[in-house]
């Protein structure tokens, strides 16, 4: 039996035999990360009960299930940290975290670069789910829009109402919480 890859270069030869040449590689995390401390877990369970509590009072079912909802998916969703997956450009296509997207099954791509994160997007055939993203911090955009041009027209990302609003919002929370904090 072989031992593991252990090299960035056994890597690279791995992935060139089962997907085509590499023409560039790069780890990533497979979700936005953000570190979230004890005082903002504190003030969010207990923003969470008063907010239960007058549903309560008030007797609004409904909003009491739709707050314990929302509580069980948070506490699933940030009690698992983002983890590290490996992402690769090749001749065939887009391998993310293992998975070939060849450049047959995808229509365009997109990168959208934000104040913390920089998103490589690519549109794919699917009716449902369209689009693959991952994220591309580290790296330089301009190397990946040279090379997939190559093989995919560039689209221009047109970001939702919705998204400016939850990004807006979620930036002077961040905002307001920081400044409360800090007083504490």
């Amino acid at each position: 039996m072989g031992s593991p890859a252990s090299s960035e270069s056994d890597v690279l030869q791995s992935l060139s035999g089962r997907y085509g040449t590499v023409l560039v590689e790069w780890t990533a995390f497979n979700d936005f990360s953000t570190e979230r401390n004890l005082n903002w877990v504190t003030s969010m369970i207990l923003l969470e009960v008063v907010f239960v509590i007058i549903a309560l009072l008030t007797r609004q079912w409904l909003l009491v299930i739709i707050l314990l909802g929302t509580a069980i998916v948070s506490y699933v969703v940030f009690r698992f940290p983002p983890k590290k997956i490996e992402n690769a450009i090749t001749t065939l296509g887009v391998v993310i975290d293992g998975t070939l997207y060849k450049w047959s099954e995808l229509t365009g791509f997109w990168i959208l670069e934000e104040p913390v994160h920089t998103l490589l997007g690519f549109e794919t055939k699917r009716r449902i789910n369209k689009d693959e993203i991952v994220l591309i911090d580290d790296q330089d955009p301009s190397i990946f829009m040279e090379i997939i041009a190559r093989y995919l027209p560039q689209r221009e990302k047109e970001v939702a109402f919705v998204d400016v609003a939850l990004e807006t919002l979620g930036y002077r929370v961040r905002m307001l919480l920081g400044k409360f904090f800090k007083n504490s």
